[in-house]
């Protein structure tokens, strides 16, 4: 199956909270964070900024759209916020595009570096991002808005001791 990667259309949104459904279905193999499974998506209205913003991609393939990425400016960085693919879609290299797109968007805009918080021991997350090359950091290494995030994950419920800040510098 031949997939695209592209910009997010306004149509491509109402789609999106599926794929982001059926993506955290895999918390559902990782003791004590079933309950990311049950979690609500990302909500329409902030990824409608991200396209905006031109921050919103998509893949996408003769069955729709089966993943996509979400980034926003913070500090001097492009703050990864959210990549899903589709359970059924996983482990055939989607990720790895829509990350390959957005870090020659922020090459391409002079961004210092991409950002994103993840899980530390999860294979499909901190693991993952490294063989990507990113490197994990301290939050306050970055600023005060990553302790802010990571500080606001914490009221969301996940465990700041579970969780890392990664960054992977592009210049």
């Amino acid at each position: 199956m031949s997939i695209l990667i592209r910009p997010a259309l306004a149509a491509d949104i109402p789609s999106l909270a599926d794929v982001e459904r059926s993506a955290t279905g895999a918390f559902l193999a990782a003791p004590g964070l079933e309950w990311i499974a049950d979690s609500e998506p990302t909500p329409p209205g902030f990824l409608q900024g991200c396209l905006e913003q031109g921050r919103l991609w998509v893949a996408d393939g003769e069955r729709g759209v089966s993943g996509f990425l979400a980034a926003q400016a913070m500090d001097s960085h492009l703050f990864i916020v959210e990549l899903s693919v589709a359970l059924p879609s996983q482990r055939r290299g989607i990720g790895t595009r829509l990350m390959a797109v957005v870090e020659a968007y922020a090459r391409q805009l002079g961004v210092e570096a991409l950002t994103l918080t993840t899980y530390r021991s999860l294979a499909w997350n901190a693991p993952y991002y490294a063989r990507l090359g990113f490197a994990e950091v301290a939050a306050a290494e970055l600023g005060e808005s990553y302790v802010a995030k990571v500080a606001y994950e914490a009221t969301c419920g996940h465990d700041p001791a579970q969780r890392c800040v990664m960054v992977k510098r592009l210049n």
